[in-house]
């Protein structure tokens, strides 16, 4: 799998390493540039963060910050060799700026007033035809929330201007919370919840909701075949370690290649419906402002890991043990998070 010639490694105008027993055994000349022009032979810890040289996945990729830059690295284990190749990890667009995202905000409250009045004359009526339409529409505007949340944590992250107010939290009361407010709208997969018995964080509340939010989302909509969805938390000295889990179709080599490449390579209005790409790209923010990062492990056929770092020496700005009244969880927040992947039957009146 990983017989390349080394002529054609060469050709590719991002760093590429090629690694054996733990040892750089052929850099190209971007990789030479990066990691210096003798790298080739040197142990790649003397190259690579621990995070990069103990990943034991067949294939992954990850954000790392190498030389003063962001890459994104992506590595392929196989008969004895490792692959990885670093591509730059760019900015957020500015196709849509900050004025466009406030209008858009200014149209979706209308859009939101108008849709609950609609809801609540067709149940006034008892219409059937208009409660399923005012219900669709409902589920656009949460469809469309939640687009616009993901790209303002994206370039609002990339502008340095991103809203962060991590607190002191008790982390397995939070998840198991959020866990049981999405489990009577998704019975099915199962969630299951593999936590410690107690766990503080420093985190901020709200963005770690969204982040968590993202991930089960991208499972439930994209995992074909998946009976189960383990959301896990466990900690190091200095790290604490979100995970989630997945055992649907997985995901192709070529797939997993270009997994953040949709929105990295420009914002394509077609993509809209699917939240455009933003989700894992938002999560990936999130962890970094986390003073961690992303990591994303997959194998056709036999699901997806996703495992998100948070630094444990982050200090809060206010100290609360209890999350509960540190974060009050909406309804909406939770058809927001979801919103691409949740039944009609959640949209509609009787709910909101």
């Amino acid at each position: 799998m990983l017989q390349v010639p080394a002529e054609l490694l060469g050709l590719s105008a991002e760093p590429v390493l090629l690694a054996r027993n733990g040892r750089a055994v052929y850099a190209n000349d971007a990789a030479g540039r990066l990691f210096g022009a003798d790298c080739a032979g040197k142990p790649l810890s003397s190259l690579l963060s621990a995070e990069l040289t103990e990943l034991q996945a067949s294939s992954c990729i990850v954000e790392a910050e190498l030389r003063g830059r962001r890459y994104l690295v992506r590595m392929q284990n196989a008969e004895g060799l490792r692959l990885f190749l670093f591509h730059t990890a760019e900015n957020a667009p500015e196709e849509i700026n900050e004025a466009f995202r406030y209008a858009l905000r200014s149209s979706l409250m209308g859009l939101n007033v108008n849709c609950s009045l609609a809801q609540e004359r067709a149940e006034t009526l008892g219409d059937e035809v208009l409660q399923g339409a005012s219900a669709s529409l409902k589920r656009d505007f949460f469809r469309l929330s939640r687009m616009i949340a993901n790209l303002s944590i994206v370039q609002d992250a990339a502008a340095e201007k991103l809203f962060f107010r991590p607190v002191t939290l008790e982390a397995c009361s939070f998840l198991r919370d959020l866990a049981d407010s999405i489990s009577v709208l998704v019975p099915s997969p199962e969630l299951r919840l593999r936590l410690p018995e107690s766990f503080t964080v420093n985190a901020d509340p709200a963005l770690l909701e969204t982040l968590v939010m993202n991930l089960l989302s991208n499972a439930l909509l994209h995992a074909r075949g998946c009976t189960r969805i383990v959301l896990s938390l466990h900690e190091t000295r200095d790290q604490a370690f979100l995970s989630v889990d997945d055992d649907g179709c997985g995901i192709s080599p070529g797939g997993l290649r270009t997994v953040f490449d949709r929105y990295r390579h420009g914002f394509d209005l077609s993509g809209m419906a699917n939240g455009a790409g933003l989700g894992l790209t938002a999560v990936r923010e999130i962890a970094r402002v986390h003073g961690g990062t992303l990591l994303l492990e997959s194998r056709e056929g036999s699901g997806t890991a996703v495992r998100v770092s948070l630094s444990r020496k982050l200090s809060p700005l206010v100290s609360v043990q209890d999350a509960g009244p540190a974060w009050e969880r909406s309804y909406n927040s939770i058809l927001t998070g979801l919103a691409d992947c949740l039944p009609l039957s959640a949209f509609s009146g009787i709910y909101q």
